[in-house]
C-alpha cells in the first residue's frame, strides 16, 4: 500500500496544500492529522467578527466532513503528533504510529507567553474566539496589550461592538514592526479621536486577578483596571517537534526556496516556517507557497518566487493598507486629514513599497503594479 502524504495541521497553511495538491493528483493518499476539530475557518476574520456580530459557527466556512470529502482525505482530529522519526519516514501520535511518502509540515505558531500570561487571553483560533465570546458576558472594560495587527485590528473591533478598550503598547506608535513611524503615530491619533485609551512606550510588569477583575502595573508606574485582558504580543512559531527530531530551526522551521526542511521528503509552510531569513504570518505568503509546493510533492520541484504583497488591515476607524513592510529605502509623504500616501522609493527611485489611508488606500492596485 503507498504511503500517504501526511500534513500536520488544519489551518490555512495545511488545507492549502492539500487544496493546490488535489489540483494535480486525485489518488495520492492524503492525511490531515491536527489538535483542532478540523474545521476550516478564515482566521484573519477572528479580529473582525464582533462587530460584525458574528459567533463562531457562522465563521466556519467548511465544516471537517465535508474537507474531508472534497479533499479525498483522512482528517485525524482532536490528535497530537508526539514525534517524528525522518529516517523511518514515520510519525507517531500517543497512540499509533503513521508512516509518510512525504510530511508537511503546516503547524503554525502560538502566542508569545510573557509572565503575565495566565491572566490573559489570546485569540489564535477558532476554539479561542469561542471561549473570548463566553467571557465577555458583563464585561465593560477590556485591556488590549500589543499595538501590532492584531491588536489594532481587534481594539477597532471590540470599540465598534460597544467596549472600553485600553491598547497598550512598548512602542511610541502603533505597528511599529510595519509601517513607518509617521503613519503608526496618525493611527495612535485616530485611535485615540475614536475613544479609545492608547498607553504608549510602556510594558506590563504584572497582572493581578480579583473578584473584581483585573489590575494592571505597567512599566511608566501607571495602574489600569479591566475586566478582561487580551493579550495581542505576538506569536512564536511552533518548532519544538521538528527540532526534537533533529530538523534544522532558527526562529522557524528552516526551509530553502522549494520549502524542503533539512531532512529529505519533510517540508513546512506557514506560520511555522523560516523561509529566505523570514517568518511570513500573512495569508498571501502561505497562499503562494502552498501553490509551489503542490508542484514539488507532484514531481514538478518548484521554487516560491513572491510578487509584492499587499496587507490591508481591518481598522475602520483609521483604515490602512501596506506593501512590503518597512522595506529598505527613503520615505515620502503627503497627508490630507486623516488621508496619508506614503511610499518608499530606493536610489534609483524604484518604489519599494507604500503605506496608505484613508481615501487613499483606493490607490493601491495601482501602486501595487509600480512595486518591485
Amino acid at each position: 500500500m503507498t504511503s500517504p502524504i501526511i500534513i500536520l495541521g488544519s489551518g490555512h497553511a495545511g488545507y492549502s496544500v492539500a487544496r493546490e495538491f488535489r489540483k494535480h493528483d486525485t489518488e495520492t493518499p492524503l492525511l490531515i492529522i491536527t489538535e483542532q476539530n478540523g474545521d476550516f475557518y478564515s482566521k484573519p476574520k477572528l479580529s473582525a467578527a464582533l462587530a460584525q456580530s458574528q459567533n463562531p459557527d457562522s465563521l466556519v466556512m467548511t465544516p471537517q466532513a465535508k474537507m474531508a470529502e472534497t479533499l479525498n482525505a483522512t482528517i485525524l482530529a482532536h490528535t497530537t503528533v508526539t514525534k517524528i522519526d525522518p529516517d523511518r519516514r514515520c510519525v507517531y501520535t500517543e497512540t499509533q504510529s503513521y508512516d509518510y511518502r512525504d510530511l508537511i509540515l503546516a503547524l503554525g505558531a502560538n502566542p508569545l507567553q510573557l509572565p503575565w500570561a495566565e491572566h490573559a487571553m489570546a485569540v489564535n483560533h477558532l476554539s479561542d474566539y469561542a471561549l473570548f465570546r463566553e467571557k465577555l458576558a458583563g464585561v465593560k472594560r477590556i485591556a488590549i496589550v500589543g499595538a501590532g495587527l492584531v491588536g489594532c485590528e481587534f481594539s477597532n473591533d471590540l470599540h465598534q461592538a460597544g467596549f472600553e478598550i485600553d491598547l497598550i503598547t512598548l512602542a511610541d506608535r502603533a505597528l511599529d514592526q510595519l509601517m513607518p513611524e509617521a503613519v503608526g503615530k496618525h493611527a495612535i491619533s485616530a485611535f485615540e479621536k475614536a475613544g479609545i485609551c492608547c498607553h504608549l512606550n510602556t510594558a506590563v510588569n504584572n497582572i493581578t486577578e480579583d473578584k473584581q477583575g483585573y489590575t494592571l502595573r505597567c512599566q511608566d508606574g501607571k495602574t489600569l483596571q479591566a475586566d478582561l485582558v487580551l493579550s495581542a504580543v505576538g506569536l512564536k512559531p511552533n518548532i519544538a517537534l521538528a527540532k526534537d527530531a533533529g530538523i534544522a530551526t532558527q526562529r522557524g522551521i528552516v526551509v530553502n526556496e522549494r520549502l524542503e526542511t533539512s531532512h529529505p521528503h519533510i517540508y513546512a509552510l506557514g506560520d511555522c516556517a523560516e523561509h529566505f531569513d523570514q517568518v511570513r504570518m500573512y495569508i498571501r505568503p502561505t497562499t503562494i507557497c502552498a501553490a509551489a509546493l503542490a508542484l514539488t510533492l507532484t514531481g514538478n520541484p518548484t521554487p516560491v518566487v513572491y510578487p509584492a504583497m499587499p496587507i490591508n488591515l481591518k481598522t475602520p476607524y483609521f483604515p490602512m493598507t501596506l506593501c512590503n513592510p518597512l522595506p529598505k529605502g527613503t520615505w515620502s509623504f503627503e497627508q490630507d486629514g486623516d488621508n496619508t500616501r506614503a511610499l518608499c522609493h530606493d536610489d534609483n527611485e524604484t518604489l519599494q513599497g507604500y503605506a496608505l489611508t484613508g481615501e487613499y488606500t483606493k490607490e493601491r492596485m495601482q501602486l501595487l503594479k509600480q512595486v518591485v
